[in-house]
C-alpha cells in the first residue's frame, strides 16, 4: 500500500515537472522569435528580433554611431581602427575581427557566421541596392541609416539607431551633445570672413567626427 502510494506521487512529481520544462521550453521558443516590424530610413519593411543583442554594421560612418550607442553588441568591425582611433577606446573593442564593409569588400561569409540579429547599412543606396545586399545576408534583417555621414543632418541618424539598439537615452544624451557643440561651432562661424574660412574634405571630417565621438565615449 504504501509502496503504491510512493509510485502514484512519483509519476505526479514526473508528470508536474515534464509540463513545467514543456511550458518553458514552449515559452523560450516563442520568446526567440518574437519579432517587430519596423520602417527603416529608406521605407523599407524589416521584421527584426524584439532583442536586439549582436549588430554589424557595413558603413564606418554608421559604425562610428554604433559604437557611441552600443558598443558591446559589435562583433566586428568594418575596417581596421588607426592608432589615432585605438587611443580613445579599450582592448576589448580594439581586438574585435575586421570582416570589411562598402558593398564590395565585406566578407559576407565571415559576417554571417558571427550570428549578428541585423545588419546596418549606412547610406546604402536606392532600394533596389539595398535589397541587393540584404539578398547576400539570407534572413538576416538589414537595416538603412540614412545622412548617417552628414554632419548637419545626423540627429534622425542618431535617433533611428537608439530605437534599434534599444538605447535611446544614449541616444538623445549624445544628441544633445551634438547640439551644444554645432551651436558653439556656428556662433565662432559667423564672426569669420569668408576669405579666411577654411574647408575640410568630407574624409577629413569623417574622421574628425570619429574621433570627436570616441572621446565622449571614454
Amino acid at each position: 500500500m504504501i509502496n503504491q502510494k510512493i509510485i502514484i506521487i512519483t509519476i505526479t512529481a514526473v508528470l508536474i515537472v515534464i509540463g513545467i520544462v514543456g511550458v518553458y521550453i514552449a515559452y523560450q521558443g516563442h520568446a526567440s522569435f518574437s519579432e517587430n516590424q519596423i520602417t527603416d530610413m529608406l521605407g523599407r519593411q524589416c521584421n527584426i528580433p524584439a532583442h536586439v543583442n549582436k549588430v554589424y554594421s557595413l558603413s564606418s560612418s554608421t559604425t562610428v554611431l554604433f559604437y557611441m550607442l552600443a558598443p558591446d553588441k559589435m562583433v566586428g568591425w568594418d575596417e581596421p581602427k588607426s592608432q589615432e582611433e585605438k587611443k580613445y577606446m579599450s582592448d576589448k573593442y580594439q581586438n574585435l575581427p575586421v570582416f570589411g564593409g562598402g558593398k564590395k569588400d565585406a566578407n559576407y561569409e565571415s559576417i554571417i557566421s558571427s550570428n549578428p540579429d541585423i545588419i546596418l547599412i549606412g547610406h546604402g543606396g536606392t532600394i533596389e541596392d539595398v535589397n541587393n545586399i540584404q539578398q547576400k545576408f539570407g534572413k538576416l534583417p538589414t537595416i538603412d541609416i540614412e545622412e548617417d555621414n552628414n554632419l548637419t543632418s545626423i540627429i534622425p541618424a542618431i535617433t533611428f539607431l537608439g530605437k534599434i539598439l534599444g538605447n535611446t537615452e544614449k541616444a538623445n544624451k549624445l544628441t544633445n551633445f551634438y547640439n551644444q557643440v554645432s551651436k558653439q561651432v556656428n556662433d565662432i562661424i559667423v564672426t569669420i570672413p569668408d576669405d579666411q574660412k577654411k574647408r575640410f574634405t568630407m574624409q577629413r571630417v569623417l574622421m574628425v567626427l570619429k574621433v570627436m565621438l570616441m572621446v565622449l565615449n571614454m
